[in-house]
């Protein structure tokens, strides 16, 4: 009977030694375990037209915010949304005002590899986004000459109405300033869909695109809370 007793626990030292060996050589070191699907969401705000919304006309100001979302912590599908208003009189004596809305959707790439199971929060992105605006401007003071007696003359184009397409290509960078607290900056470059039609009296500037026409140059300062 002691001859199978120890038989037994001898068998049964060497299964649990086995196991044990087994769930060492297995065991994945905790910082290479990868980040779960969902990571949080950002939210930002532009600071770069809050410190110019100082020095222009009342009639000239933007605001934008984005909500940024962290999956696996590579990848981060954005929404963009904004309200801009612009008052410019141009070279020619023709005055221009256009106000609306603006909204962006895209995904940004994390650059930097990361198969840590928590996440890290400095970051340099790529990504791209598709802009649309819808919008209001007035074209006003457009010289014209009578064909007739030559006479100068003026007319207004006002209360036009236009939605406006782009794409952009954003480059940037986040960093974690405190917990939570996210900064960074992004350029990024904006090239418009489609043209005026011909004849038309098209828009001088896109709330959320800039300048129209060929494509334009952006610079975004941010600053957010990570939830």
């Amino acid at each position: 009977m002691n001859n199978i007793f120890s038989f037994t626990v001898s068998v049964l030292v060497m299964l649990a030694m086995t196991v044990e060996t087994a769930q060492s050589q297995t065991t994945v070191p905790e910082d290479s375990v990868r980040a779960p699907l969902w990571q949080g969401v950002t939210v930002e705000i532009d600071m770069a037209p809050v410190v110019t919304n100082l020095f222009n006309d009342r009639s000239s100001f933007r605001y934008e915010a984005a909500a940024r979302i962290n999956l696996l912590n590579k990848y981060f599908p954005v929404i963009e949304a904004g309200y801009e208003s612009r008052h410019q009189q141009l070279n020619s004596g023709i005055d221009f005002l256009g106000t609306g809305m603006f909204y962006k959707a895209g995904v940004d790439l994390s650059i930097i590899k990361s198969e840590l199971k928590h996440s890290i929060n400095n970051k340099f992105l790529l990504g791209a986004r598709i802009g649309m605006s819808n919008f209001e401007y007035d074209v006003t003071n457009i010289p014209v000459r009578n064909a007739i007696n030559g006479s100068a003359a003026s007319v207004d184009w006002t209360g036009q109405r236009q939605t406006a397409y782009w794409m952009e290509i954003v480059a940037g960078i986040r960093i974690e300033v405190v917990k939570r607290v996210i900064m960074g900056w992004s350029v990024r470059t904006k090239n418009p869909f489609g043209e005026a039609e011909a004849g038309s009296v098209g828009p001088w500037y896109i709330p959320g695109f800039g300048r129209a026409g060929d494509s334009v140059w952006a610079f975004n300062y941010t600053i957010g809370y990570q939830f």
